[in-house]
């Protein structure tokens, strides 16, 4: 771990460059909450890494690089079925594949200081996500998740997006205005586009329909700038109303957002656009890709686009804390969903094999390492946050305009 190393001039250098509007939220959320620190603090995290082997000596595969709680959950895959998975990937990177499990496992740990929690539960939570996780590797069997093979706390969450439907997620972000929908900029989810802007995006839709020979699919409809995340919050990024199955009820909103280099550095192929790493990754790596997903190269930057879905949302453990069983279960099923995920990578454009992953994972010092690097690092974190904190308090954090 770098010694000298200076959170605030690491994260303003990081943060560079971004749009100031969304950028002051973005440093406002992480003020407000240890756990949206460290969603947002990607770079960080990975800078601050101690030198252990358990770390640096693991095999490499192609893993999401920003593996924590709130990058798990459901959406629908282009099959139409809704799954629980893994469902960010803007930090996929060929890296020792410990990485990810150290992301994991410290995430949990903030969550649960976040929310107070006793340290017995979040000990005996973060080893059950361990040991899931590990069991997982050793069986060597990629599975996935969806609705009839869930179970658990897991299983009431894709049950309640059972009757969660399109045209209901169009009329919460895009209602009608007059006879036409139009996406509500409410300045929660959506800030107002300049028509020079929109002109823009407007030309890339139709130039989309050209080249996937969907004229009418892509015709575009309306546009906004979009709040969602934490970590990318002042990067580009869109919701698009395009024309989408025919029939206001028909329309369909598209994500677009910004790509740039992994938090985890260059990857080997220096030919791939950053857009379509992450591209590449997640049809790789997810169980099943979401609906339209595809990568674009548009004003000089790479651009990842996906359908903005109603069928996502993500597994809140706070109610789960102290009921043992469902604790247990939530975090098993997402060290397991962390497993697979790696399982899919291996063999994959530079990445080791299956038979490395399990040898790792079975020395007799794999766990009790990994959990050291996780409490370091959850140690770290709740540091550096609050230096944040002082120097946001201070207004030694405010966004210039660009």
């Amino acid at each position: 771990m770098p010694p000298a190393l200076n959170p605030i001039t690491a994260i303003t250098h990081d943060n560079a460059g971004r749009e100031a509007e969304r950028l002051a939220i973005k440093y406002k959320l992480m003020r407000g909450d240890v756990f949206a620190f460290l969603r947002a603090t990607c770079n960080l995290f990975h800078q601050r890494l101690p030198n252990m082997p358990v770390l640096h000596k693991a095999p490499k595969l192609w893993i999401c690089g920003d593996l924590h709680l709130q990058n798990f959950g459901t959406f629908r895959g282009y099959n139409g079925l809704t799954y629980f998975d893994i469902n960010d990937f803007d930090e996929a990177a060929l890296a020792p594949f410990s990485f990810d499990v150290v992301r994991l496992l410290s995430s949990l740990q903030v969550s649960a200081q976040s929310s107070k929690v006793a340290a017995k539960y979040v000990r005996a939570a973060t080893t059950e996500m361990l040991d899931c996780y590990v069991d997982a590797i050793a069986n060597g069997k990629a599975r996935w998740i969806e609705r009839a093979t869930s179970a658990g706390p897991v299983k009431s969450l894709l049950r309640g997006l059972k009757s969660r439907t399109r045209q209901g997620f169009l009329d919460e972000r895009a209602p009608f205005k007059g006879k036409q929908r139009r996406i509500l900029v409410d300045k929660k989810h959506a800030l107002p586009i300049s028509d020079a802007e929109e002109a823009k995006v407007f030309a890339l839709m139709r130039q989309l329909g050209k080249d996937n020979g969907a004229k009418e699919f892509y015709t575009p409809v309306d546009a906004a700038r979009r709040i969602a995340g934490t970590g990318s919050l002042g990067l580009e990024r869109y919701a698009i109303l395009v024309a989408g199955h025919g029939g206001d009820d028909g329309h369909v909103l598209l994500d677009m957002k910004a790509s740039r280099n992994s938090a985890l550095g260059l990857n080997p192929d220096a030919k791939k656009q950053h857009a379509e790493r992450v591209f590449w990754a997640q049809r790789t790596i997810q169980a099943m890709p979401p609906a339209y997903l595809q990568a674009v190269q548009w004003k000089g930057g790479s651009y990842l686009i996906k359908e903005m879905q109603p069928q996502a949302d993500r597994l809140n453990l706070l109610p789960l804390w102290t009921v043992a069983g469902k604790l247990a279960a939530a975090v098993g099923n997402i060290g397991e969903v962390a497993a697979w995920a790696h399982l899919r990578a291996c063999g994959q454009h530079g990445g080791v094999q299956v038979e490395d992953v399990q040898a790792f994972v079975q020395a007799a010092t794999f766990k009790r390492d990994i959990l050291a690097a996780a409490d370091q690092m959850t140690a770290q974190v709740l540091a550096d946050w609050q230096s944040f904190s002082v120097a946001y308090d201070a207004g030694k954090l405010k966004p210039r305009k660009t």
